[in-house]
């Protein structure tokens, strides 16, 4: 229990977990048949289900891996999860990657096949602070303050969030070319609350 008036317990209600995990991206396949086509500032491939390839299949139970665990342990989901679709995405030297979320999706990840190390930028409203936008002057940014929140990244590891947060990368000042393998989850099994709540995915 507190005592005193110095000392204080916060607890983060509703937070937004992001998650990064190891994962060995050696299994990759050739990259250099993919196909792509441009999506704004830099390039996508055309096909996105890119994990039903079978050359792809050990990359897929990877992803798969950092959905479940995402779900059970940051959330303490139980049910089972299905990756719906899935992409390359390819940013040059020079180039970026526009702010935009999943839609049709509840989770989203990204595994980084080719990579210096960068950054992936969220952006969103802090909940304590969603009453009003204004600008707060404050001493340091925090994860419950930030409406951007800079996040380093690097090869061979992933990035499981939940797919409405809004996120950009910035421009690729290496020389080496970025290539991620990005892809969307959706919940299985059935979800039950009442006669009027009864679902089957």
């Amino acid at each position: 229990m507190l005592s005193g008036q110095t000392q204080t317990q916060t607890v983060n209600l509703w937070s937004t977990p992001v998650q990064l995990m190891g994962v060995d991206t050696s299994t990759q396949p050739d990259l250099s048949t993919v196909e792509y086509e441009s999506a704004r500032a830099n390039s996508v491939s055309r096909n996105t289900q890119i994990l039903e390839q079978p050359e792809w299949h050990g990359l897929r139970e990877q992803a798969l891996h950092t959905i479940n665990h995402y779900a059970y342990a940051q959330l303490s989901i139980t049910c089972a999860w299905q990756i719906t679709n899935s992409w390359i995405a390819r940013t040059l030297p020079g180039e970026s990657h526009h702010t935009h979320d999943h839609p049709n999706s509840i989770l989203s990840g990204v595994i980084y096949l080719r990579t210096e190390p960068s950054e992936i930028h969220f952006h969103g409203q802090p909940g304590a602070l969603a009453g009003a936008r204004l600008d707060y002057p404050v001493h340091h940014r925090t994860e419950t303050n930030s409406t951007t929140w800079v996040q380093p990244v690097e090869q061979d590891i992933s990035i499981v969030f939940p797919s409405h947060v809004q996120h950009s990368v910035p421009t690729n000042t290496s020389n080496t070319t970025r290539i991620i393998l990005g892809y969307n989850a959706w919940p299985r099994g059935n979800f039950h609350t009442d006669y009027a709540g009864d679902l089957r995915l």
